[in-house]
């Protein structure tokens, strides 16, 4: 009788015991989950098309709006729009021209160059969007709405960023909330995955947010810089990520050239990033020129072109960056030569 009673008070024990983790457990995930959805994320991640909306910018003592539209797709009223060619620019902030007011962004530019009488300009990026987002924009929307002219050029406009984006870091999840569209590699083939919030490492992810929340020390993701002192290419830019960001780009190829049948593709980055000394960005450079030209993806890399253009005109290059270091329009002007010979390119 004595020996049931004890078992039977070992079973309730264990069952509150086991009830109340798995409350802690669901308090800490709540906590984590309200935090996640009560920070309010307006950007359109790439679906089918949305409306109208502005971005409200302060650069250098002046405030201005940027439009956007059509899930991604900046909109510069003095923009060209009767070019015999199209040239599509895409990507990130960057790409979008981030705290760059109309006047100075690369569309604009272009509209001021003899050289690029014919162009008829079009950006499709947005602050935050990655490889990932473009090609959820051309999988659900008809690119040939916007873009009239048969013949042009589609730019994707790549930072190493990118790379965790493609794959969801926690560092990317952390501001994007996860509701960006997810790839991974199934069987050697990209495949789509729905949003990134929607995968069980998310709900890992949104634990480990409720855990930070509580814990009296404060825990952060790991930074990249600290990543890079191992001077270990796997642990700063997993191979899993650079294979994903390859076959997205690739997608992205295949469904620009079954719209433009007679478009050129490009993918190139932005040299004022580049820091000579940085072996771990020299590195992955190497393997994304590697794994895209195996793909027969023209990668390009102009950062001999940026560093002569720098000499010949005695700039710094740190006036060539926005308060927060987005490129600015200074950057495109001086880069615009590059873009032409983008042009003469045969492929």
């Amino acid at each position: 009788m004595v020996v049931i009673i004890k078992s039977k008070q070992i079973i309730i024990i264990s069952l509150i015991t086991i009830s109340l983790l798995i409350s802690g457990v669901l308090a800490i995930y709540i906590l984590g989950y309200q935090k996640v959805n009560t920070n309010p994320s307006t950007v359109p991640w790439g679906y089918p098309d949305y409306d109208e909306h502005e971005l409200t910018y302060f650069e250098a003592g002046q405030k201005f709006n940027a439009k956007a539209s059509f899930g991604g797709m900046r909109i510069i009223e003095n923009a060209n729009k009767n070019g015999d060619e199209h040239f599509i620019i895409s990507g990130g902030s960057n790409a979008f021209g981030e705290k760059i007011p109309d006047n100075l962004t690369l569309p604009i530019l272009f509209g001021k160059a003899p050289a690029f009488k014919n162009i008829t300009p079009h950006i499709i990026a947005y602050p935050g969007w990655g490889a990932h987002n473009v090609l959820s924009y051309l999988e659900n929307n008809d690119l040939k709405k916007h873009v009239k002219a048969p013949k042009g050029i589609f730019v994707y406009q790549l930072i190493n960023d990118h790379i965790d984006r493609v794959c969801g870091s926690d560092a990317y999840l952390e501001w994007s909330n996860g509701t960006s569209p997810k790839y991974v590699i199934e069987n050697g083939e990209l495949v789509h995955k729905g949003k990134f919030n929607e995968s069980l490492y998310f709900k890992l992810f949104t634990f480990k947010k409720g855990l930070r929340l509580i814990s009296p020390i404060k825990i952060a993701p790991i930074k990249k810089s600290y990543l890079k002192k191992s001077k270990d290419l796997e642990k700063v830019y997993p191979q899993r990520c650079i294979d994903i960001l390859i076959g997205i780009l690739n997608r992205i190829e295949y469904l620009y050239k079954k719209q433009f049948p007679q478009g050129k593709f490009f993918v190139i980055t932005y040299p004022v990033y580049k820091n000579p000394h940085d072996e771990i960005d020299i590195e992955v450079m190497k393997k994304l020129n590697f794994s895209l030209n195996r793909e027969r993806i023209t990668f390009l890399n102009p950062v001999t072109f940026y560093q002569d253009q720098l000499k010949k005109y005695n700039i710094d290059k740190f006036r060539l960056m926005t308060s927060d270091r987005h490129v600015n329009g200074s950057y495109y002007e001086l880069m615009l030569p590059f873009y032409n010979f983008l042009r003469t390119i045969e492929k």
